[in-house]
């Protein structure tokens, strides 16, 4: 799950070369991601040094110990110094991960008569050969279209955050 930390700023104790994976940073901003980077959850950062800008992904916090994804959304891995400052970024990525934790809420459910096939057409697409097929959802997102007797495509709707695929 993606944690937006807007406007909270962390500082690098010690200095990063472009192919660090792990940071040090301040205590005040390691305790602030220690309650939030819990049960797989992570946020965005980005640096800026000169007019180069990097965007990171912070996955995991251990002490002070930030791990960290290096240059996403097209940026390049910057060498830091110590006092380097870090702040959230909302970029591609981030919303790329937001549709993708979204994509099959739980909420959905498959129930028919006979075998159940499931195949991937597409990002966020999805062929369904079953029997006499009974689907229902508590997402009102979920679009159903049909092609046939025992043959329907799903699309998830997600224009809350942007996206809206089509079936």
């Amino acid at each position: 799950m993606l944690v937006a930390t807007p406007g909270v700023i962390g500082v690098l104790q010690s200095s990063a070369p472009g192919s660090a994976l792990v940071m040090t940073v301040d205590g005040a901003y390691a305790t602030y991601l220690a309650g939030l980077l819990t049960g797989g959850a992570w946020t965005y950062a980005k640096a800026q040094v000169g007019n180069s800008v990097e965007v990171m992904k912070i996955t995991g916090i251990t002490g002070q110990v930030i791990t960290v994804t290096r240059a996403l959304d097209n940026t390049t891995a910057l060498n830091f110094a110590a006092g380097q400052t870090l702040e959230f970024a909302m970029g591609a990525s981030a919303v790329g991960d937001l549709i993708t934790a979204a994509a099959l809420a739980p909420a959905i459910v498959f129930t028919g008569t006979g075998a159940l096939t499931v195949t991937e057409t597409s990002a966020n697409h999805y062929t369904l050969d079953v029997p006499t097929p009974a689907i229902t959802s508590t997402n009102a997102s979920l679009l159903i279209t049909s092609s046939g007797p025992s043959q329907f495509n799903l699309a998830i709707n997600t224009t809350a955050i942007g996206y809206c695929p089509t079936a």
